[in-house]
């Protein structure tokens, strides 16, 4: 008896429900978890669930370290209409007049006997490890974290301990698809891990609030009854599938193989008419590769023999040849898939040639980046002398040991030995220039200007282009307002600029090491002189370079480097520069006759020898007064473990602060 004649008594459906998640390393297995047809993906280019379109991300599944398929399925009820289905043939024409595809044509393999209503929720969730030596650890963290529920306070901890650990530690893609249940989650909320198990656990109880019809119940004609009657002693019957599926879906695996070879080849094109890299020709396979044969033209003929293949050239007609060879290739997958679809015997016939090439041989013939024969990308670099008229100087690194490049290298020049004089007896500015210019794939042009100078030096530093991730460039900020002198006049301030650096590629794991280096200064006097470059935010994929100088200062440009910060053979950092934190620092700082301190390098085994250092300004400030900048720097008792810096000012400068930013690498590569 009820205490409430009022209360409701809801009655849950008797559901099926079954949770899955598991790791999965072929798009195939992700197509025959979901039920999807390989044969109708390689048709439409994509893994689809009915007609709403692609719900794996096939590119993300490409790229990640590894790949994981949650699938929740509820079924609160079957409708079977089987029974009450009566067979009517189509038109007069008898059963023996029908050959097995024309049945097919006409009829189709099977017929809908019914639908299965309730839910099903479907995640892919693809993973890239920051750092590849990780890939293990998070492969068993994600296992663990994906799992629907968690038992124990133990089971909790760990479950809590490995989510913690592939969001740190790991890029995370989530593809979701859903049909039944209704809103899932908040409009507002993202999908991650934690959204992920929340609606898993409760996907069962949404869907008998809210059931849709998943999935169509398929039935062969020969359960019918009146098929078998209209059929009589006719021995046909509609094409069988069942022996098919392997078959497509190894073609379907092919297929999306070439679909991202596809996608590779354009990537080359773009970069190559940018500039960005240089290839080289694949080595000639050890094994002829050639297209697939082909099946005999006549019944009992001889299969027709496939096209042999060969490197491709490293140009832009040898990419252009890869991308139809690639095309090709794809179309006779496609074909092959029809051609099941028509004959699905085919798929079983050993005398019947395979249709396809493997993408990995083909990936084989195509050009590629230039590997160096270390660790590290050769880096050159050398000394010019510019006297005090001269202004241009072409120099080139074909006679150093350094052969021609196919693309134009990377260069940037970096101050060594700076002389330079007030424009007048009054000390109205001084001012400083390094620019390249006319860069070809066997040297460039260095520009030294500025305002009254002596002879200076300066260094060069040039880095091939290819996929190392070391990068150079130059930032050249908008000339500044200098303020009107005021009276009584006050005392200058320091102003910052900041520029955000995109780099030509994202770095893939940790963000890079990044040092700049002064390029360009021009300043008034005789007040106090200061200018500073430096780098901040450092990410994957760019830094804020920033420049530092009093409001006397027109205009302070930099050069910058970058490379990964765990490639071994290569190192860059920079002195610190306390004094300049305020200008109440900079005026309390006293004139020193040498900047200098001692490198170490974190790493004891970076170097098995003593490697190549420069070191260059980022930062000078002198006192107020009609001194002019005379400042050498260098980098002294190289050893593998570290090496010296200094930064000496002579004659009259009255300087007080330097610092530098340094670079270093194996000689080998030098």
């Amino acid at each position: 008896m009820l205490a409430d004649d009022n209360t409701k008594i809801i009655k849950y459906p008797s559901q099926i429900v079954t949770y899955s998640s598991k790791y999965v390393t072929k798009l195939s297995d992700v197509s025959n978890d979901l039920n999807v047809s390989g044969s109708l993906s390689i048709r439409y280019g994509e893994i689809s669930g009915g007609g709403s379109g692609s719900y794996v991300n096939t590119e993300a599944f490409q790229n990640s370290d590894m790949n994981f398929l949650i699938v929740v399925h509820v079924i609160n009820q079957t409708i079977n209409i089987k029974d009450q289905l009566q067979f009517w043939p189509v038109g007069e024409k008898s059963a023996d007049k029908y050959t097995r595809k024309s049945l097919t044509d006409t009829y189709g393999d099977c017929f809908i006997s019914g639908f299965q209503e309730g839910g099903i929720f479907t995640a892919m969730v693809s993973i890239r490890a920051l750092k590849k030596s990780d890939a293990t650890q998070i492969q068993a963290d994600a296992h663990l974290a994906l799992q629907v529920g968690v038992g124990s306070v133990d089971a909790t901890g760990k479950f809590a301990s490995a989510k913690k650990n592939l969001n740190e530690n790991s890029e995370v893609t989530i593809t979701v698809n859903w049909s039944g249940g209704g809103q899932l989650k908040e409009g507002d909320a993202k999908w991650d891990i934690d959204a992920l198990q929340s609606v898993a656990a409760k996907f069962p109880d949404l869907v008998a609030a809210c059931p849709q019809r998943t999935h169509a119940i398929l039935t062969k004609y020969t359960a019918l009854r009146g098929f078998v009657q209209w059929r009589g002693g006719a021995d046909v019957s509609p094409l069988g599938y069942e022996v098919a599926n392997l078959y497509t879906s190894e073609l379907l695996d092919v297929y999306m193989g070439y679909k991202l070879i596809w996608k590779d080849i354009h990537n080359l094109i773009d970069d190559y008419n940018a500039g960005k890299l240089q290839l080289v020709q694949a080595k000639a396979p050890a094994k002829p590769i050639s297209t697939p044969a082909s099946p005999p033209a006549t019944k009992g003929g001889a299969k027709i023999a496939g096209k042999e293949l060969h490197t491709f050239d490293p140009n832009l007609y040898g990419l252009d040849e890869a991308l139809q060879t690639c095309r090709a290739l794809m179309l006779r997958i496609v074909s092959e898939n029809d051609e099941i679809t028509r004959n699905p015997d085919f798929a079983v016939d050993e005398d019947r040639p395979v249709a396809y090439l493997r993408p990995g041989l083909f990936r084989q013939l195509l050009p590629h980046q230039p590997t160096p024969d270390g660790l590290l990308s050769w880096l050159f670099t050398g000394l010019i002398g510019f006297g005090e008229t001269g202004s241009g100087t072409v120099r080139g690194w074909t006679g150093t040991g350094w052969p021609a490049q196919v693309v134009q290298p990377q260069v940037i020049p970096l101050f060594k030995k700076l002389d330079y004089y007030r424009e007048a007896a009054a000390g109205t500015s001084i001012s400083g220039d390094l620019e390249i210019s006319n860069v070809s794939t066997g040297s460039a042009q260095y520009n030294f200007t500025g305002g009254r100078r002596a002879p200076n030096d300066c260094r060069w530093l040039a880095v091939p282009k290819n996929d190392q991730g070391i990068f150079v460039g130059t930032v050249s900020f908008p000339k500044r307002t200098i303020p009107t002198p005021s009276n009584p006049p006050t005392a200058p301030k320091l102003v910052r600029q900041v520029q955000k650096v995109t780099f030509p590629y994202p770095y893939d794991r940790d963000p890079p090491l990044v040092v700049a280096f002064l390029q360009q200064w021009e300043v008034v006097s005789p007040v106090p002189v200061c200018v500073s470059a430096s780098v901040e935010n450092i990410t994957t994929t760019s830094f804020d370079l920033v420049t530092s100088a009093l409001d006397t200062s027109a205009r302070v440009s930099a050069s910058w480097f970058s490379c990964p910060a765990d490639l071994k053979g290569i190192k860059c950092g920079i002195s610190p520069d306390p004094w300049i934190a305020s200008e109440a620092t900079l005026a309390a700082a006293k004139p020193q006759s040498t900047f200098s301190d001692r490198v170490q390098f974190k790493d004891r085994t970076e170097f098995k020898k003593a490697p190549t250092v420069i070191a260059a300004p980022r930062s000078f400030a002198l006192t107020e007064g009609t001194q002019n900048l005379r400042l050498d720097v260098d980098a002294v008792t190289i050893t593998r473990y570290g090496f010296d810096w200094k930064a000496n000012p002579w004659g009259d400068t009255q300087m007080v602060g330097a610092a530098v930013s340094w670079i270093a690498w194996d000689r080998d590569y030098s």
